[in-house]
């Protein structure tokens, strides 16, 4: 896997969720349809591509913190839930990568 860009363009007055999926299709190009997690643009830390497929990068951490706090799950809860509604997901190439730690 090739590694994830990074951009250096501002918020430009965006809110912060717009502005974090506005940056990933700038970084991906106009012509890439990428996959977003609704309510969970917090978590995102970039784009990657593979092979020619762009993919949303988010942190498998923040989700699940996100989970415990927002949803009141607790930590069990919170990582099963993620790893069936999230990781279980297959969206087929388009499908987000989850990067472990904090």
């Amino acid at each position: 896997m090739k590694k994830p860009k990074q951009s250096k363009a501002s918020g430009g007055g965006r809110s912060q969720t717009g502005g974090l999926r506005a940056m990933c299709a700038d970084i991906a190009g106009d012509d890439v349809s990428l996959t977003f997690i609704e309510g969970h643009d917090d978590a995102i830390l970039g784009v990657a591509e593979d092979d020619g497929i762009w993919r949303v990068v988010y942190s498998e951490a923040l989700i699940i913190r996100k989970l415990k706090d927002r949803d009141g799950m607790s930590s069990s809860g919170a990582q099963e839930f993620f790893e069936y509604n999230f990781v279980g997901a297959m969206l087929g190439h388009a499908t987000p990568v989850f990067v472990k730690g904090s």
